[in-house]
């Protein structure tokens, strides 16, 4: 079944699908489609993630193991193939034919596919996984489309961007997604609420080195928390709010979690800063934290600033501020966290 990319969260709101393939070039609309898969199958108790890197030369024996292993009192479960390429040998074909006729009632299958194109749709396997459940296609926008996604993404951030403003975004991000959605979260965070023109834009990105919000995601992301720890700790002193130091650092966190996920499939560290838009002078901080931390434990993060949004908003119990600070630890020391 054929589910559009802007009806997806409709029809998660309707019911979860045992099977669910999606399918984008653009690494960020494939990454944000998973996560909303992942969100809804959480929130409805599937806790337990297996996730299966196939390339090239690796079968599906490993999947085909896990998928016959849920006992009587299995936890539920999701059971994620993220596939590096479209082709699929005919042995794997086979095992998801297996698995699709018996799917595990404990579990939701996800498949990721980075490539799109007419040719992908008539692959045995992906209509394979239409018959048995959802196929989202999502095509990534165009280059005369650009600043249209660009405009749109602004607004859900409350950022009032002018035509031209856009254009010079459009043109620094150069069709980089991942590049566009960082730039887009960092003049919310500086701006609050103003309206922007091209001229507000570039004095924001100027001064944002100077902002200790970004001292403090660097230091975390370089995987030092004792110098976290002070930024936090001086920032709190000077009266500032524990809100905008979470959303950047969130931010930051989730943009590594995303070139993680790339790292996981085989992409290089230094190819995944370069996909995602990463400036040659901000790339060691990234480098650093995708070699410290795998996809899994920078998605354990994620999973725990959603507890910690809570807690800052007055909806969950903790003191924000020590609470924030016991995360960005974390965040920059897994290993300290057993992760």
């Amino acid at each position: 079944m054929q589910i559009r990319p802007d009806a997806l969260d409709v029809e998660l709101k309707k019911r979860l699908p045992a099977v669910c393939l999606i399918a984008s070039s653009e690494p960020l609309l494939l990454l944000e489609a998973a996560a909303k898969v992942r969100a809804v199958a959480r929130a409805q108790g599937f806790v337990e993630r297996e996730a299966f890197d196939i390339g090239v030369g690796v079968d599906f024996n490993d999947f085909r193991h896990a998928s016959q292993s849920s006992g009587l009192f299995a936890q539920q479960r999701i059971l994620e193939i993220r596939l590096t390429a479209a082709k699929v040998d005919p042995a794997g074909v086979e095992i998801l034919r297996d698995y699709l006729q018996s799917p595990d009632p404990h579990a939701v299958l996800m498949v990721l596919v980075p490539e799109l194109s007419g040719a992908v749709a008539n692959l045995s396997w992906f209509k394979l996984c239409d018959s048995h459940g959802w196929t989202v296609s999502i095509w990534p926008p165009r280059a005369h489309e650009v600043p249209a996604w660009l405009r749109r993404r602004a607004q859900q951030l409350g950022l009032r961007l002018t035509s031209a403003a856009v254009d010079a975004l459009s043109e620094r991000v150069e069709g980089n997604l991942l590049a566009a959605r960082q730039e887009l979260e960092m003049l919310a965070l500086l701006a609050g609420g103003a309206d922007l023109d091209v001229d507000a834009v570039n004095a924001l990105v100027a001064d944002a080195a100077r902002f200790d919000v970004f001292k403090l995601a660097e230091a975390v992301l370089l995987g030092e928390p004792l110098r976290a720890a002070r930024i936090l700790r001086s920032m709190r002193a000077e009266g500032d709010e524990p809100v905008p130091a979470f959303s950047w650092l969130c931010n930051q966190v989730e943009q590594t979690a995303l070139m993680a996920e790339q790292v996981a499939l085989g992409t290089p560290i230094s190819l995944a800063c370069a996909q995602a838009g990463i400036k040659e002078w901000n790339k060691q901080p990234f480098i650093k934290a995708l070699q410290r931390g795998d996809a899994r434990s920078w998605e354990l993060r994620l999973c725990e600033a959603a507890d910690l949004d809570r807690v800052l908003k007055g909806r969950g119990d903790g003191a924000p501020w020590l609470e924030l600070e016991r995360w960005a630890l974390r965040c920059a020391d897994p290993a300290a966290a057993g992760t």
